[in-house]
């Protein structure tokens, strides 16, 4: 069995201890962390920006998605991101916080916007019905019917409505005479 400490090269513990054991470590270290998980895809500098940001990201997940399942699926999402995509990392146009933390921003996002997704699948199954009560499948030439006859209904309630309104604005008299008159011949004036 081959001992794990010693399969790492001198500057490779250096670097897992420095990350690990330094509460916050310098934007330089981070950076030369992720280059060596870009260019000879180091298990032990992974290690050391996972030890290091999983915890924030967990953190932000909590306060996004207020469920711990989804904050670790979130933590687990971003750091397998990173450990793919660590050759795309340009220290010239950023940092390694700034990489890592727009890459869980986007994960979080896409998770949102699945679980609104869910959500708006589950309440249109509460709006279209599927099984009427004895638990047979509904007709779908019904469920046609049905919704035709409601739109009908509406569009003849809606034309009702806005023909006796536009004859009130369209007369030669004011809407109020309108109602004045139309009140005295409902009373018996």
């Amino acid at each position: 069995m081959i001992n794990a400490g010693s399969a790492y090269t001198k500057s490779e513990r250096t670097q897992r201890t420095d990350a690990k054991t330094m509460t916050k470590p310098d934007g330089e270290l981070l950076t030369k962390l992720l280059i060596e998980v870009a260019d000879n895809e180091s298990r032990t500098a992974f290690e050391s920006l996972f030890s290091y940001f999983a915890p924030k990201i967990r953190s932000y997940g909590m306060r996004t998605l207020h469920q711990e399942a989804l904050a670790l699926e979130l933590v687990q999402e971003t750091m397998m991101l990173v450990w793919r995509k660590a050759s795309l990392f340009n220290r010239e146009k950023g940092a390694a916080t700034t990489w890592i933390f727009t890459i869980m921003r986007n994960v979080s996002f896409d998770m949102l916007r699945k679980m609104q997704s869910n959500r708006e699948d589950n309440i249109s199954s509460d709006i279209w019905p599927l099984f009427e009560e004895d638990g047979q499948r509904c007709d779908e030439q019904a469920a046609k019917d049905q919704l035709h006859g409601n739109l009908m209904a509406i569009s003849t309630s809606y034309r009702t409505c806005s023909s006796k309104s536009s004859e009130a604005f369209t007369s030669n008299s004011s809407p109020i005479k309108n109602w004045q008159s139309n009140s005295k011949s409902h009373s018996g004036q």
